[in-house]
């Protein structure tokens, strides 16, 4: 796009804008991953570790104490969910920017 529509050349797109679409998603991870682990909302989780409350099920009974902070379901969507639904709305919003700009 960037290329193509703002005739910007490779080596400034290297040099001024590849290190922050490196860098975002970089420390947006560690970030979140950081938060996970210091609010213990890393958990089993079935047959693998992820994202979960502790003991499972005690969000819904409200006789089991919750050792975990936070909300799950929120965190889990933050951390998957929304990324994932963004990269795909860019990722269709760029391809109609270099569409309606090559036509």
């Amino acid at each position: 796009l960037m290329v193509i529509k703002y005739n910007i050349p490779d080596r400034v797109i290297a040099k001024r804008y590849e290190p922050f679409l490196h860098g975002f998603p970089i420390i947006y991870a560690l970030s979140f991953s950081i938060y996970i682990c210091a609010t213990h909302n890393f958990n089993p989780s079935g047959p693998t570790c992820w994202i979960e409350f502790d003991p499972p099920g005690c969000e819904k009974d409200p006789n089991v104490d919750c050792r975990s902070y936070g909300n799950a379901d929120l965190l889990k969507w933050l951390s998957t969910g929304i990324p994932f639904f963004t990269a795909f709305a860019l990722n269709c919003l760029i391809i109609g920017i270099l569409w309606w700009t090559v036509r």
